[in-house]
Order: structure tokens, then sequence, then C-alpha cells
């Protein structure tokens, strides 16, 4: 699943801020992603910025694990 990342949060993600809150994200784009879910994180060009988990509960919904282009994180991933 894909979140977009508000213009305003992209620069900060950018600089290496990993936490992504709540009204960060764009609500007009974008799903309702689970508990625990990997999530790509992407601009409001579509590009991609990074990969993180998603809390529904947390003011703080994503927590990035990468940055980039990166594989997501499946229970085979997990060791």
């Amino acid at each position: 699943m894909r979140l977009t990342l508000s213009d305003r949060a992209v620069p900060t993600l950018l600089r290496g801020h990993h936490w992504i809150f709540r009204d960060a994200l764009d609500r007009r784009r974008g799903g309702a992603p689970k508990l625990g879910q990997s999530v790509e994180v992407a601009d409001g060009r579509g590009r991609v910025l990074g990969r993180g988990l998603f809390d529904p509960d947390s003011p703080i919904a994503v927590r990035m694990y990468a940055v980039g282009e990166g594989p997501p994180v499946t229970p085979a991933t997990v060791t």
C-alpha cells in the first residue's frame, strides 16, 4: 500500500526525521492500512521516498525503516 506525504512534510523526511505524524499524510490519497502493515511513502508526484510500518492508533502514523525504494518487511524477512 502506498501513502502520500504532504508537500510540506517531504523536506523533513529527506533531512532524516523518520517518524511521520498523522497530520503529515495527504488524506486525499492512499488508503487505510492495518496496524503493523508495511507501507510505501511517496511524495505528491508519486516518487517513492521509503518504507515504514503503519500504526492507525498513534499520532506517529508511520515509522520509517528504509529510505529509498527498499523491500517490504514480511514474516519471511524478519528473523
